[in-house]
């Protein structure tokens, strides 16, 4: 009897688990529509930066012929942090298309330059 007690232990434990498991899969992070929601408000928090000249360009000073000039640059990460959150709101909604290979098969060979002007003009010997 006690192994069918021992069995229904089993049973329970794995039944929790299995719960457990399917209410984390089932919340928060783990839901695609959430991790979007979120990198969009990223996306526009970026472009609130990206919108802020203040923010978005730095300036620096550099000696130019023994003059100090003002340069403006703009802010290199918050261009790449914005990129990547486009790039991560595609890769969520599956919004890409794998690369293939478009490189010819091993066994076939290019023909030679001159085979295809060949094919293109004819025998030059033909018309000599």
């Amino acid at each position: 009897m006690s192994d069918s007690k021992s069995h229904t232990a089993e049973e329970d434990a794995a039944a929790k688990l299995k719960e457990e498991r399917e209410r984390v899969l089932n919340a928060g992070y783990a839901l695609t529509h959430v991790r979007v929601q979120k990198l969009n408000a990223l996306a526009e928090r970026l472009e609130t930066i990206m919108a802020d000249d203040e923010t978005f360009w730095q300036k620096e000073f550099k000696k130019i012929n023994g003059d100090e000039t003002e340069v403006r640059k703009f802010t290199n990460a918050v261009i790449k942090e914005y990129r990547d959150t486009l790039s991560d709101i595609a890769d969520e909604l599956g919004a890409r298309s794998k690369r293939q290979d478009i490189s010819p098969e091993p066994s076939t060979l290019p023909i030679s330059i001159l085979d295809a002007i060949e094919k293109i003009y004819g025998d030059s010997t033909e018309h000599q």
